[in-house]
């Protein structure tokens, strides 16, 4: 590691806005880790909700400093102002060299509080498409969008969004989201969900946290016409759902409920061990009317599964040219459930593409390209001040 880099032994903190272990904070914690190793930087972590985050054994593995912060955002303009202002005086206290805040509170918040900061460098971080819209003043969104010098968007729904909110689209880095593909060389002989294969006859899942952007009610529905399908030919196929439940999760399962899927489709909460869920999977299915780049569908391609999805830009985005055939619009149930039956029924097709999607996630995903790209963009941005 070259002893001039801008990154090396830099102060770096992470502002991250939940306490579960998304695609965002995941993506937060692989970037840190590797700074930590590589350049030797001091690392804090802070979060925007308090609670003990699903994360926190990442954290303590790398010695992360951590701490739950005072949230700026208020309804009440005053009260708003106070906490942004005792955010200011940490961030001035502190002394970060660099910060990089994920999501849209902690993005606009960090920006704000770091705006007359001329030593520290702001980089925001857009994980989605707008679906976490910022529904406070709006005068504070457009002053962060402002003052920001560096967005890094993992897709160009994101930066698309970033544009139609007035920022300055000169300012824009597209980086894909990475993962570590050795993470998915090996199986686990001691996975927990091949319990499943001794009752059902295939196994479809699908990681995602609950809530109304991932619209789990269409691919619930494409569900029943699934079972019905395989019901004819004496067999039970069930549908794995991981995933933090908000309060969405009562609505699913009230849905679940009223179609008699309760058998067939399992909520299983939050899934510390992605990986052994998918590889006990035949095939991964995700349906969202909206998303950045979905961590869930990379991690199953790197684990060898073919994908069923919605043709939403972002996903199209994401997946290999193999999976294109597979993703249906929207809301279209019917569609859906097609290309899951065919996906199921035709396993060995399933399997072939499941391989092409591992080399399309060497080729695409590895998370040194990340890392790489992301420090090339900040020096840029910030090296000469």
């Amino acid at each position: 590691m070259p002893a001039h880099s801008y990154f090396h032994k830099k102060k770096i903190l992470l502002v991250l806005q939940g306490t579960h272990a998304g695609g965002a904070e995941k993506q937060a914690l692989m970037l840190a880790a590797r700074l930590k190793e590589k350049y030797s930087c001091d690392i804090s972590i802070w979060n925007i909700q308090s609670g003990k985050p699903q994360f926190i054994n990442e954290i303590e593995k790398h010695n992360f400093k951590y701490r739950s912060i005072i949230f700026p955002a208020s309804k009440i303009p005053l009260k708003q102002k106070i906490k942004l202002w005792l955010w200011r005086i940490i961030f001035r206290f502190k002394k970060f060299d660099i910060v990089f805040s994920y999501l849209i509170y902690a993005n606009v918040f960090s920006c704000l509080a770091a705006k007359n900061l001329r030593n520290t460098a702001v980089v925001w971080n857009q994980r989605d498409e707008g679906i976490l819209n910022y529904e406070f003043d709006p005068q504070w969104l457009h002053a962060a969008l402002k003052h920001t010098r560096l967005f890094i968007s993992n897709s160009t729904g994101g930066a698309e969004y970033l544009k139609k909110s007035g920022a300055d689209e000169k300012k824009f880095r597209i980086i894909k989201n990475g993962i570590d593909p050795g993470d998915f060389n090996t199986i686990e002989e001691n996975n927990e969900f091949n319990k499943f294969r001794t009752e059902y006859s295939h196994i479809a899942s699908m990681v995602a946290n609950i809530h109304g952007n991932k619209d789990h009610g269409t691919l619930v529905k494409s569900w029943v016409i699934v079972c019905t399908y395989f019901k004819n030919k004496n067999l039970f196929p069930v549908l794995l759902l991981a995933g933090k439940e908000y309060a969405q999760a009562n609505e699913l399962n009230a849905l679940i409920n009223s179609l008699q899927m309760e058998n067939q489709i399992k909520l299983l909460g939050f899934v510390n061990q992605v990986k052994h869920l998918l590889f006990a999977s035949d095939i991964y299915v995700h349906s969202s009317n909206s998303e950045g780049t979905s961590n869930s569908i990379i991690e199953a391609m790197a684990a060898g599964k073919a994908i069923a999805a919605t043709d939403i830009p972002s996903i199209r985005e994401t997946v290999s040219s193999a999976n294109y055939r597979f993703l249906s619009e929207p809301m279209n149930s019917e569609r859906m459930a097609e290309n899951i039956i065919f996906l199921l029924e035709n396993i060995e097709e399933s399997k072939r593409i499941g391989e092409q999607n591992q080399k399309f996630v060497l080729q695409n995903y590895e998370v040194s390209n990340m890392v790489e790209q992301t420090v090339k963009a900040v020096e840029e941005e910030f090296q000469h001040g």
